[in-house]
């Protein structure tokens, strides 16, 4: 959720009283959406490398780990991202405590893996478990879509 300091997470949304699984409604006249705020989130630092060199301007993406099961199927849920430095460090902060996976892409001149490219990329991404309030140093290799 944009405009929310690296202190704060969204710890879940509820409609009507009730935890969203998946993140999608059908907004309905009267119904409520409740969005839970926490600030115990969690930041993920470290540096990307790739063949000998730093990964300057490497795209770090992060999601939580399992996805998600819709009834569409499987959908990854996006829990931030970052670019890395000129020396290849990166910062993700306001993350959930919780597994996720970790990739790190080449610049790609803004084009977007699709669903199916991402949830491979992330299939085999570094896995990095975040406590509340916790700091995780991570070093990671470009990952070629």
């Amino acid at each position: 959720m944009q405009g929310l300091s690296g202190k704060y997470y969204v710890k879940e949304l509820r409609y009507d009283g009730r935890a969203l699984v998946d993140g999608s409604i059908t907004p309905t006249p009267g119904s409520l959406l409740e969005i839970v705020i926490d600030d115990k989130a969690a930041t993920l630092t470290g540096t990307v490398a790739g063949l000998d060199k730093p990964g300057s301007r490497a795209v770090i993406m992060a999601a939580k780990w399992p996805p998600v099961q819709d009834q569409h199927g499987t959908f990854l849920i996006m829990s931030g991202g970052a670019s890395a430095d000129q020396q290849g460090r990166f910062q993700i902060a306001g993350l959930a405590p919780g597994e996720y996976r970790v990739v790190a892409l080449s610049p790609s001149g803004g084009a977007r893996p699709n669903m199916d490219v991402l949830v491979r990329l992330f299939s085999s991404g570094q896995i990095v478990t975040l406590d509340q309030r916790g700091l995780q140093d991570v070093s990671l290799k470009l990952t070629e879509p």
